[in-house]
């Protein structure tokens, strides 16, 4: 709804605006802006975008028109001012590029003036990158990489447009005479349109001294058809072309079909998708001149108005945001450091999702495999907006199950808040549709190969309910080799430790030294990365003790030794996996014993302690932070919390507000209580505690105790002593609490194991 403002400009909330417009220069940005039926009040500026919009409607399309920075045009100035506009406008769901652009002498005729808009055809998606390709032997250019053609809504509303030209219904000359009386924008001024063949250039400062007879001889066109509209291929690149023998070539590179050059469509087509439209204003060649820019920008700006004019808005409403949907509920990694290898495969089986729908990565717990699976998601994002993410936890099939219902409520699928609706088929079937367009699935943590592939709901393993589609990517993480091999038997990829240079660096970063800075001691640097294997995990652990305590990389070696040999096998058990070197073992327990020893010593009231203990008992992720035992006052509560967070054992998510620990910190707190021999023990009053949290069923505050569920399910499950009295009654609790919210399937499940 609009708002009044001080200008008496209407205001509207950036979710309002459903049209993203983009150009390159001022002169074409002034041109849309004159486009508008109704001009709203300028946004105030952000601190993470500090683009300047001009917001109106057109028709009934709320619009946001945006500018290069002045001086910076190309394709990557593009792409990030695409980037920007659709995270400032959420709900942009149709683009256009708008704007001059050099034409191509061909059959077509094309004058200065005309308008070319970019249409598929002729095997292209209607802009080609003509940079992005080599050179063969035999001197033909082979074409590399793909962009994609406008989108569907767009290509409709073109293939209307030229019906009403067809008709006689153009809108096209009362939206240019908008622009009448503003002499900068007048056809007179522009001058002659003269065209030189192409292999004479340009002498002299300005056209009138170079020769008449190179002049390409044409007819004059008729008053009533000095704007032609052109449809084809539009060339792309970062480089202005200047030259006509040089145009001509790369033309024929493209078997003689392009139109028109410029130099922003290549950024936008793959991130920003759109319908590129260009007003001609020079041959590209030699001699080229601005006096034709503000009437092509008219002429382009008038089109791109008439484009609007046939596409009814409801349609708009329907389509999906430019800015695909994203659930990550992980903050990236400023310090994430190397990888570089493996991110570059990721990359290119995502370029070709139909070739690779399923891939892995696998790697000793600890290696990084999370890490690198965010780290991928966010440069897939910065890469191309237009590709969901979504993160799917595999710890437990509950919490496979509650990842999917997230994901429900990112794709508006109807019914996923209601909690006694399953949400496994409706996610599958709408990421495998057709028209779904790029996606990237990551299920992370598949360790236990059991809860995908032997877990059955509705009558379907967990593993029937992987989307697979021809624009889309599943990637797993998984510490067992094998699983990656039975996962995605074509692509996995181990991941090992880390490369020293890139080690050395996340040390640089993670203590915060400037780069010609040395590390301390290049020695002891060198023998505590050696210390620690190199393994990412083992590293931040050892640096998040060192920021905490301010200790020097000599000093923690020094520690390190000192509780090397006395404490390291009672956590070693943890680590019984086949896949792993017993060397690594090694290296990643001391490195949590030097933590765990030192929380002991800040913990005065055991608080942090009796945390730690309860977390091995319950899920690792999604962890509410009531559901921790209580304390003897709130402010107990917080710095037991911040001990555990001040050493990387627990991390608070950004998107949620829930906790999580790390599945290995986990691992090792169980097998520490175990050699303490406190492991019953501590199970047995964690699910005494989280009955009292649970409820005998009911709807009362539904939300809040379906949160705990799934975490009272893993309790019952890992405690050593069966049918005891405390988990006969969580477990009843628990199985009434998914009757009443609907789940009766795993009801079933519940009750089951309560019968055993």
């Amino acid at each position: 709804m609009a708002c009044p403002s001080q200008n008496n400009k209407p205001r509207l909330s950036p979710h309002e605006y459903t049209v993203g417009w983009i150009s390159a220069l001022p002169i074409e940005h002034a041109a849309a802006a004159e486009m508008l039926d109704e001009e709203h009040e300028t946004p105030t500026l952000q601190d993470n975008d500090p683009t300047l919009y001009t917001l109106g409607k057109i028709y009934d399309h709320n619009v946001v028109i945006s500018c290069l920075p002045a001086g910076l045009i190309g394709n990557v100035s593009a792409a990030t001012i695409a980037t920007r506009l659709a995270n400032r406008f959420p709900n942009a769901k149709i683009g256009l590029m708008v704007g001059i652009g050099g034409g191509v002498p061909s059959d077509e005729d094309i004058r200065l003036g005309d308008v070319v808009v970019s249409q598929p055809g002729h095997g292209h998606g209607g802009v080609v990158q003509y940079d992005m390709g080599k050179r063969l032997p035999d001197g033909k250019f082979e074409k590399t990489g793909h962009l994609d053609k406008p989108p569907t809504v767009l290509l409709n509303a073109l293939a209307q447009v030229r019906s009403n030209h067809a008709r006689e219904l153009s809108t096209f000359d009362t939206n240019l005479s908008k622009l009448q009386g503003k002499a900068k924008f007048d056809r007179q001024r522009a001058g002659p349109d003269r065209l030189f063949r192409s292999a004479y250039r340009h002498e002299g400062p300005s056209c009138a001294g170079c020769k008449k007879e190179e002049l390409v001889p044409r007819d004059s066109r008729h008053e009533d058809e000095l704007v032609k509209f052109h449809y084809g291929t539009i060339a792309s690149a970062n480089s202005l072309i200047k030259d006509g023998t040089e145009r001509d070539r790369i033309c024929q590179d493209f078997g003689g079909n392009i139109l028109c050059f410029e130099m922003e469509a290549a950024g936008l087509m793959n991130n920003f998708p759109c319908l590129v439209i260009r007003g001609i204003c020079d041959y590209a060649d030699s001699h080229n001149n601005k006096e034709w820019q503000p009437y092509a920008a008219a002429t382009a700006a008038a089109y791109a108005k008439e484009i609007l004019s046939v596409i009814p808005p409801n349609e708009v409403a329907r389509l999906a945001p430019i800015k695909a949907p994203w659930v990550l509920p992980f903050n990236r990694n400023p310090q994430f450091t190397g990888r570089g290898d493996i991110l570059l495969n990721l990359h290119q089986c995502l370029q070709e999702p139909e070739r690779h729908p399923y891939i892995a990565i696998h790697g000793l717990g600890g290696s990084g495999k999370s890490a690198v699976a965010i780290e991928f998601a966010y440069q897939a994002r910065d890469q191309n907006l237009t590709c969901a993410i979504f993160w799917v936890s595999s710890f437990t099939a509950e919490r496979f199950q509650e990842s999917y219902r997230e994901i429900a409520r990112a794709l508006q699928i109807p019914s996923a808040d209601d909690l006694e609706k399953d949400m496994l088929e409706p996610v599958r079937r709408k990421l495998t549709a057709e028209d779904r367009g790029k996606w990237l699935m990551i299920v992370d943590n598949v360790d236990d190969r059991n809860v995908l592939l032997h877990t059955k709901i509705n009558n379907h393993q967990l593993y029937d309910y992987l989307p697979r589609s021809r624009g889309g990517m599943v990637l797993f993480t998984t510490r067992n080799r094998q699983t990656a091999i039975d996962l995605a038997p074509n692509e996995n990829f181990p991941i090992g430790e880390m490369k020293p240079d890139d080690a050395k660096d996340l040390v640089r970063k993670s203590l915060k030294l400037p780069h010609e800075q040395a590390l301390y001691s290049e020695d002891a640097v060198d023998r505590f990365l050696t210390l620690l294997t190199y393994l990412p995990l083992a590293i931040i652990q050892a640096l998040a003790y060192m920021k905490k305590n301010d200790r020097s990389v000599g000093e923690y070696i020094e520690l390190f030794q000192e509780t090397r040999q006395s404490k390291s096998e009672l956590l070693q058990k943890d680590f019984n996996d086949p896949t792993r070197a017993n060397e690594s073992l090694n290296a990643v327990t001391t490195t949590w014993l030097i933590s765990f020893e030192r929380i002991k010593k800040d913990d005065k009231l055991g608080i942090a302690i009796k945390y730690l203990s309860f977390l091995a008992c319950i899920v690792p992720q999604n962890i509410p932070e009531r559901i921790l035992p209580s304390a003897p006052s709130k402010k107990d509560q917080e710095e037991a919390i911040g001990i555990l967070t001040a050493y990387a054992f627990l991390a608070k998510s950004k998107e949620n507000g829930l906790y999580n620990i790390h599945t290995l910190i986990h691992h090792v707190t169980q097998d520490w209580l175990k050699n303490a021999n406190i492991w019953i023990e501590t199970t047995t009053n964690a699910i005494k505690w989280l009955t009292q949290l649970v409820p005998p069923g009911g709807h009362e505050k539904s939300k809040q105790y379906s949160q705990y569920l799934a975490h009272g399910l893993f309790a019952t499950e890992i405690l050593e002593i069966a049918n005891d009295e405390p988990t006969i009654k969580l477990l009843d609790r628990i199985g009434r609490c998914y009757q009443s919210l609907g789940e009766f399937s795993n009801a079933v499940l519940t009750h089951t194991k309560f019968y055993e």
